[in-house]
C-alpha cells in the first residue's frame, strides 16, 4: 500500500462508521408527531411537555348545542339550521379531536326535522354517533333527544346506556326526562381510548343516582377514559365529588386555564360543562371555556381540554413499538461500530 492509499483509507472508514452510526441512531417520526401536526389549532395550544409525557395530544370539547335553538333556546321559534350551522363554524374554528355533545336532536320541528348530529358532523368532516336518551313529540311528530360523540378518528364500539335515576314529578320541570349516556371506544393509531358524552338531570338526588351508575359503568372499562358532558352541577357537589373519586377534572388539574364559565351562554356565570380524565393516563396541558365568536349558537359555551397521554412509552405504543431513545445510541450499537472499524482495518 502506498502513502497517499494508507492517509486516504483511515479517513473513508472513519465517514462510512460515522454515516452508519447515525442512520442506527436517528430517531424516527413517531406517529403522535404526526398527529400534533395534523391538529394545527391544538398544537397551537400546547406548551412543551418534558420527553416522558411525549403522547398522543387531543384536543377535547364538551358542548350542550341547545337542540340547535340557539342563545335563547326558544323551542316555540323556527329557527330552521341557523344555530346548528353558527355550531358548525365553531367546530370547525376549533378544530377538536374529539367532542360530546349534549341536547342533540332528531326530527325537531323547529330546525327542518334534520338529524342534527349527522348534520353536524358531516360538514365538520367526523366521524360520530348519536342516540336519543327520550322522545317526545309537539305538532304530532316524534321528537327525539339525546347525547353525541364525535371523533377525527375510528370508532370502534358504541353504546347507549339509560340511567335508571330520575327526578320525580314534584320536582317539576324536566326532572322526570330520561337520561343517558352515549360511549365509543375510539381508535387512534391502535391506541383505544374510551370516550364518553353524557347529560345529567334535575334535581341534585337525581344527579347522584346518575353519577353513580355513571361511575360504576367507568370502572369496568380497559384503558384510559374520556368523559364530556353537560352535569348541570358545580364543582364539589355530591354529584361532583363521586365522579372525581375516580376521574379528574381537566380544569382542576389544567396547567395552564382560561375563564371556565359555560352557562348561561351570553354572559357566562357557572361552570356546569366538564371534561374528567382517568387519572393515569393523561396530563392536562390547558382547559377553558370558548366560543366567544359565537355565543349565540346555544344557551351554553363550549369547554374544551387540551390532553396528552402520558407514560415513557406513550408515543411507542402508537405504533406498538418500544419507543426509541434519544442520545448518542446504546452500548450495543457503540459495540457493533467498533466491531465495523475493526474488520474494515483488517481488511486493509
Amino acid at each position: 500500500m502506498n502513502k497517499t492509499a494508507a492517509v486516504i483509507l483511515p479517513l473513508i472508514i472513519i465517514a462510512l462508521s460515522a454515516f452508519i452510526f447515525s442512520a442506527v441512531t436517528a430517531k424516527p417520526v413517531m406517529a403522535a408527531e404526526r398527529i400534533n401536526e395534523t391538529g394545527a389549532a391544538a398544537a397551537a395550544s400546547l406548551s412543551s411537555a418534558p420527553p416522558e409525557n411525549k403522547g398522543i395530544a387531543l384536543k377535547v370539547m364538551s358542548y350542550n348545542i341547545a337542540a340547535g335553538q340557539g342563545v335563547k333556546n326558544d323551542s316555540t321559534d323556527y329557527v330552521g339550521v341557523k344555530y346548528l350551522d353558527e355550531a358548525v363554524k365553531l367546530i370547525n374554528s376549533e378544530n377538536a379531536d374529539l367532542i360530546g355533545m349534549q341536547e342533540v336532536d332528531d326530527n325537531r320541528f323547529t330546525s327542518r326535522f334534520v338529524d342534527q348530529a349527522k348534520y353536524i358532523a358531516s360538514r365538520a368532516g367526523m366521524h360520530y354517533y348519536w342516540k336519543e336518551a327520550s322522545a317526545r313529540g309537539p305538532f304530532d311528530k316524534i321528537n327525539k333527544h339525546g347525547n353525541s360523540v364525535m371523533s377525527k378518528y375510528k370508532i370502534l364500539k358504541k353504546e347507549c346506556v339509560k340511567y335508571k335515576s330520575k327526578g320525580k314529578k314534584s320536582d317539576s320541570g324536566a326532572a322526570t326526562e330520561t337520561r343517558a349516556f352515549t360511549f365509543a371506544l375510539v381508535e387512534i393509531n391502535d391506541v383505544k381510548i374510551n370516550f364518553i358524552s353524557t347529560h345529567l338531570g334535575f334535581p341534585e338526588t337525581a344527579r347522584v343516582g346518575q353519577a353513580k351508575e355513571l361511575i360504576d359503568y367507568v370502572k369496568k372499562l380497559n384503558g384510559p377514559v374520556i368523559m364530556t358532558g353537560d352535569f348541570n352541577t358545580t364543582q364539589g357537589s355530591e354529584s361532583y365529588k363521586i365522579i372525581t373519586a375516580v376521574l379528574k377534572d381537566s380544569y382542576t388539574a389544567a396547567a395552564s386555564k382560561g375563564e371556565g364559565a359555560t352557562s348561561p351562554g351570553r354572559a357566562p356565570k357557572n361552570r356546569i360543562d366538564f371534561v374528567f380524565f382517568s387519572k393515569n393516563d393523561f396530563i392536562c396541558e390547558k382547559a377553558y371555556a370558548g366560543g366567544d365568536n359565537y355565543k349565540t349558537a346555544s344557551d351554553h359555551r363550549p369547554f374544551f381540554a387540551i390532553l396528552k397521554l402520558k407514560g415513557p412509552d406513550a408515543a411507542g405504543a402508537l405504533n406498538n413499538k418500544t419507543p426509541q431513545k434519544s442520545g448518542t445510541g446504546s452500548a450495543s450499537d457503540g459495540a457493533k461500530i467498533l466491531e465495523l472499524q475493526k474488520s474494515l482495518f483488517d481488511a486493509k
